[in-house]
Parts: structure tokens; sequence; C-alpha cells
């Protein structure tokens, strides 16, 4: 379970985030829309520690939180150097090749350097990075920017089948209703509000 209480966020003497309170439990897939700037990646950086609250208190319970931010770079290093890193037992190999299986990535290839790896290829990559931690609480941070149609479907469906709680902030409406939400939330002036 992870709660936030009286959850503030100000930058520069300017408020963005206005004593949110939120509970996330049961498996629950909520979506999160609001203007640019309102303040909604702030929120996923503060509950996944990125950042610090200016004041309230989050508290996480026997969960473990996966975060997927809109950017993120990668060490220009070989597919498969990166991805093993990644994995607690080297004897868990299987688990990648299991999650290059479910989210199509047809062209994986261990030996090819990840610079080189198209936008839809390097959102497969994180996306199995963060799923070989069997995450109970996934944060998805405009998933849609830069990919094609057939990597947004892909992604779509696996959200849509993904069991632990999913929070997901998009701008795309048709994305978000295809990912099965059950709770859509606003942030505006500060406030998350139900849709």
């Amino acid at each position: 379970m992870i709660k936030g209480k009286n959850v503030s966020l100000t930058y520069d003497g300017k408020p963005i985030l206005s004593a949110i309170d939120f509970t996330i439990s049961n498996n629950k897939k909520i979506g999160i829309v609001g203007q640019n700037g309102c303040g909604k990646t702030s929120l996923f950086k503060i509950i996944n520690g990125v950042e610090p609250v200016s004041s309230g208190a989050i508290s996480i319970e026997n969960e473990r939180l996966a975060y997927l931010p809109q950017e993120f770079d990668f060490p220009n290093v070989l597919v498969g150097e990166y991805m093993e890193s990644k994995l607690e037992n080297s004897w868990d190999s299987y688990k990648i090749d299991m999650l290059v299986e479910q989210l199509k990535f047809k062209k994986y290839d261990e030996y090819q350097k990840i610079s080189i790896l198209s936008e839809g290829q390097k959102m497969k990559l994180k996306l199995i990075e963060l799923l070989l931690v069997n995450p109970t609480t996934l944060f998805i941070d405009e998933p849609t920017n830069h990919l094609d149609i057939e990597t947004k479907e892909v992604i779509e469906k696996n959200l849509s089948e993904y069991k632990g709680n999913l929070i997901l902030v998009s701008h795309d409406r048709y994305f978000v209703e295809n990912v099965d939400i059950q709770k859509l939330l606003k942030l505006e002036q500060g406030k998350l509000e139900h849709v």
C-alpha cells in the first residue's frame, strides 16, 4: 500500500502540489490527466523517491515500485550487457527472453549497441528492465511519446493485462481507455480530483 498525507510541493515559492491525500492499493489501474506543467511528473518523482516533498509524508508498505519516466538515458553499451547487469542472478536470464517475447521485441539483438535502437525499441528495453523486478506498482509517465502505432499497441496490451497497481500519466485519452483504467484523476491547481 502507498499512502500520501498532505503532500505538498513548492518550486521557487510557487505551489505545485497542495496538501494532496491519496491511497494506492488492491491492484488498481489509475490514470492521471492534467495540463502540461501541473505537477503530474513531480508527483511520480516524489512517490518514487526521486524528489523530496516540501511538506507532508508518503508511506510505502510491502510494495516494489518501478517508474518509467518520460525521458531516460542508457549507457553506451551492448543490449545484452545492459540487461545482464539488471538481473539479480545470472541464471534468471530466461526472464529476459520471456519479456522480449511478451513485448514483441522482434529485432532484439543482445550484441547491438543501445544507442542505435529506435525510440520504440528503447521503450521496450526499459519496460523489460522494470518488469524484471516483478513490481507490485508500476508508474508510467507519458509512454506514447515518440512511439509508432505497433509499439503503442503492444505496450497498451501489456499494460491492460498488468496484474499489479498501474499509475499512468498520458495525454492520450484513447490509450488510457484501452489500458482499462478503473479510476481517472485530474491534477489541477495543485489538487487531485476525480474526473
